[in-house]
């Protein structure tokens, strides 16, 4: 009787093991599509400009690559800076693709993965008269803003 039970579970699992297994489908490049994929409003986090950065003036621009999965995510493992002005700015310009949701791409009003090749621009954060205020008021090392968030941008996809 254990033995059967241990069988029965065991080709239970076959089904899942194989579709674990199975090779994801190669990603479609934007070219080839119908419909490229596009921007879902309000999902797109600013990317952080650098606090070892600030004050510097620096402004860059990083160029990641992504494999959108059928329902419009960046996965994770696809993530690749392709060009970048500052290594600085790659994490950050990484973390925000990861953070957009996209109509994912179609080919036939079917959606398929697809890899995208999306722009991060930085600019230096600007100090408005509010974060002086605050700055000015608060004790040194109270964790005060300095400066507000910075410029960023995503271009492409």
């Amino acid at each position: 009787m254990r033995i059967i039970t241990v069988l029965v579970v065991l080709v239970s699992m076959v089904p899942a093991l194989s579709q674990a297994q199975r090779p994801r489908t190669t990603p479609v490049p934007e070219r080839a599509l119908d419909e490229a994929p596009t921007p879902l409003p309000n999902t797109c986090r600013r990317a952080l400009y650098p606090p070892n950065l600030r004050g510097t003036g620096l402004t860059g621009r990083v160029v990641v690559r992504a494999v959108l999965d059928t329902a419009g995510r960046p996965e994770v493992p696809s993530l690749a800076v392709l060009r970048s002005s500052l290594p600085d700015f790659d994490l950050p310009a990484k973390a925000s693709v990861l953070s957009c949701r996209y109509r994912p791409g179609r080919i036939a009003g079917t959606p398929v993965r697809t890899e995208v090749t999306v722009t991060v621009n930085f600019f230096p954060p600007m100090r408005t008269s509010a974060d002086s205020a605050r700055a000015d008021s608060a004790p040194a090392g109270s964790g005060a803003p300095a400066t507000a968030m910075s410029g960023c941008c995503l271009t492409g996809a």
